[in-house]
């Protein structure tokens, strides 16, 4: 029996070392695989800074002056264009509502709704300031 359980810790100890080595080569690739990740996302930041430093010194010439003022013109125009869509899409969507708050008050004064609903109290307000 000696010989069993001397057979069985050897080969508990030899599992816990093949164990361990796997643990451990397991857990180097992964800090390799980090390490690599880690340098390549740098190299890239580190380029990328480079080059937009490189593309701020190209604007900043005074070369492209000419070039630049009428690029910022057209953007200018563009976003004038964009706030007097949104601007207008907004008034379309206050008018809207207006009405829906005036046709769910018509409704609920037809149907005798309106004394007892607080939201609809506000709107009769509204109105009765309107009038």
């Amino acid at each position: 029996m000696s010989d069993d359980s001397h057979f069985s810790r050897v080969r508990k100890n030899l599992q816990i070392g093949e164990d361990f080595k796997l643990a451990y080569e397991l857990q180097e690739r992964e800090f390799g695989h980090h390490y690599k990740n880690n340098r390549e996302t740098n190299g890239r930041l580190v380029s990328d800074f480079k080059k937009s430093l490189e593309e701020q010194k190209h604007f900043a010439e005074p070369s492209n002056s000419g070039a630049n003022s009428s690029r910022e013109e057209e953007d200018l125009k563009l976003a004038l264009k964009i706030q007097e869509n949104l601007d207008r899409e907004e008034l379309l969507k206050i008018e809207q509502m207006k009405e829906d708050q005036r046709l769910a008050w018509n409704l609920a004064t037809n149907f005798g709704l309106a004394q007892n609903n607080p939201f609809l109290h506000d709107v009769q307000e509204f109105y009765e300031r309107r009038k």
